[in-house]
């Protein structure tokens, strides 16, 4: 059997061009089981914030290709596809993301960013208030909290929220922009 595929591989080869072949000296296998995903991430972090989210997302899977647990590989993954506009497959990667880091209100605020552009308004509340009870000062959470919040008609809710961003960043035009609609 062995001899068979071999002598049909042969085959193969001098009807392609064994030649051409022959003098590519491309390897055929490349072991990067060494690769630190470190670069990979580092890279794929600017390409984020590039807005390169194709890039953002190769760089990832490869440094998951290698190292499948990697909590930041995840978390990259996740904020590109979400860039990307696939939602549901970035909650997979941002919850993987958020396990074992449940102090990094950063992981928390991507995953509410993604559950609430899947319509999981709930879920997106639920992780907002996680990421707040690790970063009373994330400024991003408390303006999201405002916005559903008002969606919702939750006008305490959403008071509260408020009064919170003005006290965090009463100058950023978001928070304005809030306090201009509330009146």
């Amino acid at each position: 059997v062995v001899g068979d595929v071999l002598s049909h591989g042969q085959e193969a080869l001098q009807e392609s061009g064994h030649r051409a072949f022959a003098h590519d000296k491309t390897p055929l296998w490349k072991d990067e089981s060494f690769i630190d995903p470190t670069a990979l991430l580092e890279n794929g972090n600017d390409a984020l914030t590039r807005g390169d989210a194709d890039e953002a997302t190769e760089l990832a899977r490869r440094a998951l290709r290698f190292h499948p647990q990697n909590s930041d590989a995840r978390f990259l993954m996740g904020r590109a596809l979400a860039a990307l506009g696939h939602h549901e497959r970035a909650i997979t990667y941002l919850t993987a993301a958020v396990s074992g880091r449940e102090h990094e209100g950063n992981r928390w605020m991507e995953l509410a960013r993604a559950f609430h552009l899947a319509a999981e308004v709930p879920l997106a509340l639920d992780a907002l208030g996680a990421c707040l009870q690790v970063a009373p000062d994330c400024l991003d959470a408390w303006i999201m909290m405002v916005e559903l919040a008002r969606g919702a008609n939750a006008t305490e809710i959403a008071t509260e929220a408020l009064e919170a961003a003005q006290r965090i960043a009463p100058d950023d035009p978001r928070v304005r922009r809030l306090a201009g609609a509330q009146d």
